[in-house]
């Protein structure tokens, strides 16, 4: 009897220590990508791309910041449903709200922000007419917040901003929402609450099916570690800490439910966000539904590696989507 209990007291420690264990790696991996940066790394880098797509990218960067340094442009703030100050740069098209009523929500990616993303796409979205609003997203840029919402808070974030839109400039605007990396896991998230009515579609441009998925491939990718116990460990701190689970954050069952349409973009050369990932989303999507695959483009660069192309597909999906009466004559 004596040594039945010994032994059984042996494995509650060995299972007590491999769980303090796992527990311990686990806050260590939340720590390191849902934490806000006290410092953020520099904003011109891209450790995905080659050097001479970095280097292209650097250049279309600065050549976006000076063309929305010469346009008028808004600061504006939100609160977020649990409380955080979220700030967003407006950028309105010539002729202001009273010539257009068409959006754009562009919601950015993961420590990134709309400068990196968004700001050299902004001629071709002014040439359509369309006022473009980019948040920072929570615990980014000059957003509160101490966590990363890895687009399942986010969504909330998002839907919150497309009512600011409807709010500030009446019921009769039309709203595309569009999201990169991250920023498309936020959008699709979104997809599955109820939108305003405003909305009219949604793009989303390399975004993950699942948050576990894609941190367990980053994981073994990146530091050569296991899925498990790392991921359901990392989880667990992140319900414990940031209030949200990696088994809430899955944009491949909240897009089941959407209601609008769908341009879904991606790049063959992504091993950021894996390229398959955007079949699992796009099969699950229920709405209309457009899928453009850029040869060649790594993580959030289908853009820059295709811009005709990118654009031309851009634009067929806001035609199909918005009144014609939204859209400049030519």
């Amino acid at each position: 009897m004596d040594i039945a209990w010994k032994a059984l007291f042996v494995v509650i420690l060995v299972l007590l220590v491999l769980f303090l264990l796992a527990a311990a790696v686990g806050a260590v991996f939340f720590k390191m990508v849902l934490v806000r940066e006290k410092h953020p790394d520099d904003p011109m880098n891209k450790s995905h791309v080659t050097p001479e797509e970095l280097e292209h990218w650097r250049k279309v960067v600065r050549e976006g910041n000076d063309w929305v340094a010469s346009h008028r442009r808004q600061d504006v703030e939100i609160t977020s449903f649990d409380g955080l100050k979220l700030h967003g740069l407006f950028v309105p098209a010539e002729g202001g709200a009273t010539e257009s009523h068409k959006f754009l929500l562009a919601i950015h990616g993961y420590r990134s922000g709309p400068m990196r993303e968004y700001y050299y796409m902004l001629p071709f979205y002014h040439s359509l007419g369309y006022h473009v609003l980019m948040p920072d997203d929570r615990a980014h840029g000059k957003s509160e917040g101490k966590y990363i919402g890895f687009g399942w808070l986010d969504r909330l974030d998002c839907i919150a901003w497309a009512n600011y839109i409807v709010e500030t400039y009446g019921s009769d605007c039309e709203i595309v929402m569009q999201g990169i990396s991250m920023g498309a896991a936020t959008v699709m998230n979104a997809s599955g609450e109820t939108l305003p009515p405003q909305v009219k579609g949604i793009i989303e441009d390399c975004g993950f099916s699942t948050a576990k998925d894609v941190f367990a491939h980053e994981a073994k990718l990146r530091y050569k570690l296991p899925r498990w116990p790392l991921i359901p460990a990392a989880s667990m701190i992140c319900r414990l800490i940031a209030g949200y689970s990696f088994a809430q954050d899955e944009p491949v069952r909240q897009i089941q439910k959407a209601k609008v349409p769908f341009l879904f973009i991606h790049g063959s050369r992504d091993d950021f966000v894996p390229t398959p990932m955007v079949h699992e989303v796009y099969d699950a999507c229920p709405t209309q539904k457009t899928k453009l695959i850029v040869e060649g483009a790594a993580h959030a660069m289908a853009y820059l590696k295709e811009q005709e192309e990118y654009e031309k597909a851009v634009k067929a999906f806001l035609e199909s989507v918005t009144t014609p009466s939204a859209l400049p004559v030519e």
